[in-house]
């Protein structure tokens, strides 16, 4: 059975309006002359989050809203807002490609979805998306304390590559805010899927992970000591590097990293070895051997030899 999408879920929750396709109209003339990267990203910006209005985009970037790009100074903004009514023209239909276009089209659809969710936990992902708000805390309780209902939301929120996007809504945020509600609510069902994104949010996934506590650190234990992909190796190395000191965690990282080669896989040796501040002494003498095999001009050398050092 195939995934259900994130709109999908939107779409089951309420009755989708009519929305007119955002149609790309092909200029005959150039008017590259008119504008450079940061202009086609302003206008994207704009043509998504402003609904088209470069006046509410000046009001937002006045007030410094959370969703302002750090690219795009406010002169710049005003300034290709003056240049598209000095040359009387729609400068999104010289600038913007057909799939500039398509992306508009999807981002504001998702839009409408979200801004007219008004029941369930539609309306409280809606929240969570589009909250201006820095900090989500009432967000974030409200999705949380509804539990295992809302995981397959959340979920999707984290996997879909759109949401990580600074043009969907939530400025490219949701997905963090996501997890923070994946973390707080601790069903192990959402472990893959933390692990898994935990490329593009590092830091959230080890707090979430570690607050699901004994699940999680058994299902990256398994994955050191089958070493999968050197990606996912490397990952859940990194992340039980960040799990308090325990025995188990020490013993089963200390064979992991028994089993590579120290000389290719230093930054794997690195993190299993800050996981050893369990290991009982009667594997120092062989963690030292290990630690020979790693060149001494490597970058993670010294970081070896001070975990090493902590070792009982």
């Amino acid at each position: 059975m195939n995934k259900i999408s994130f709109e999908d879920l939107l779409t089951e929750s309420f009755e989708e309006e009519n929305n007119d396709n955002y149609q790309y109209q092909d200029q005959q003339q150039d008017q590259s002359s008119l504008v450079d990267i940061v202009d086609h990203d302003i206008l994207m910006h704009r043509e998504i989050h402003f609904n088209g209005s470069f006046e509410n985009m000046v009001k937002y970037y006045e007030s410094k809203g959370l969703g302002c790009e750090d690219d795009f100074s406010l002169e710049s903004i005003k300034s290709l807002a003056q240049t598209e009514k000095d040359h009387k023209i729609n400068i999104k239909e010289a600038l913007l490609n057909e799939g500039d276009c398509q992306d508009i089209e999807k981002f504001r659809s998702l839009y409408k979805k979200l801004l007219s969710a008004n029941s369930g936990i539609a309306q409280m992902i809606a929240n969570l998306v589009l909250s201006e708000d820095e900090e989500r805390p009432l967000e974030i309780e409200a999705l949380a304390s509804s539990g295992e209902t809302t995981l397959k939301w959340l979920i999707r929120l984290i996997e879909e590559e759109d949401f990580y996007s600074e043009l969907s809504p939530g400025y490219g945020l949701a997905p963090l805010y996501a997890t923070e509600c994946l973390g707080q609510i601790a069903s192990p069902k959402s472990i893959p899927a933390i692990f898994e994104a935990a490329d593009k949010n590092m830091e959230g996934a080890i707090t979430a992970l570690m607050k699901i506590g004994l699940p999680a650190c058994q299902f990256l234990l398994k994955i050191i000591e089958h070493k999968t992909t050197d990606n996912d190796f490397n990952k859940a190395a990194l992340i039980l590097s960040n799990f308090p000191n325990d025995k188990a965690i020490a013993q089963k990282s200390f064979l992991a990293a028994s089993k590579i080669d120290p000389a290719k896989d230093s930054l794997a040796l690195f993190y299993l070895s800050l996981c050893w501040g369990e290991l009982d002494h009667k594997y120092s003498s062989e963690a030292k051997q290990i630690l020979k095999k790693v060149n001494e001009d490597d970058f993670f050398y010294q970081h070896i030899q001070d975990s090493l050092k902590l070792l009982k």
